[in-house]
């Protein structure tokens, strides 16, 4: 009971200090490569940081990790009890648009439509299933998603890979209106200069 009340005052304590997260002597290996050593980073609020490096370097690791979806092997990442963060993958390939949307979020099939058409997903389209979408249509609705959850750290894996030149715009157009703390992935020179404030080089 202590513990809990104990990490329930550190979080309140980050929120008041304006942090969104802390990474606090983390550690993450596999077998014998190791991708974290002793990281002690802090992320304010509203931050908007690139992380940048090889591929298998420990990008993606750190992002799951703040998800919960990876276990550190020592250390810990406290984050401020204010902090919804969004990170979206696809759990069904076979699933619609429509269905996918729904399914997320539990509005009704009208309300879907309405709200996945502000993302450039109209009539037909909303019956794409997932698994056949191009890498622009799948990052507007992953944005669609995130954004029908209030997140306030909003964290993407590659935003522009493969994207065509209209999607490129509309998500750059999307994210320029988040209000909140970005960490992202990317590799993307342009994108880096257009959003990052910091550039954290693993």
């Amino acid at each position: 009971m202590k513990k809990k009340i104990s990490i329930l005052i550190t979080l309140i304590i980050l929120s008041i200090l304006g942090f969104a997260l802390v990474f606090d002597s983390l550690y993450k290996s596999y077998g014998i490569k190791n991708l974290l050593l002793d990281i002690n980073l802090k992320i304010l609020r509203n931050d908007r940081i690139a992380l940048v490096g090889a591929n298998g370097c420990g990008k993606t690791t750190l992002m799951k990790i703040i998800m919960g979806e990876e276990q550190t092997d020592s250390g810990e990442v406290k984050i401020s009890s204010n902090v919804k963060c969004g990170y979206i993958t696809f759990e069904n390939d076979d699933a619609t648009i429509l269905e996918t949307l729904r399914s997320d979020t539990g509005v009704n099939e009208e309300k879907a439509r309405s709200i996945l058409a502000g993302f450039h997903f109209m009539a037909a389209d909303v019956m794409k299933k997932v698994g056949n979408l191009s890498g622009g249509e799948k990052s507007r609705l992953k944005l669609c998603l995130m954004m029908q959850k209030n997140i306030n750290f909003l964290m993407l894996d590659e935003p522009t890979n493969h994207l065509d030149i209209a999607s490129r715009e509309w998500i750059e157009n999307a994210l320029f209106d988040f209000e909140g703390t970005m960490l992202f992935i990317s590799h993307d020179r342009y994108f880096l200069n257009k959003f990052a404030d910091k550039v954290w080089s693993m």
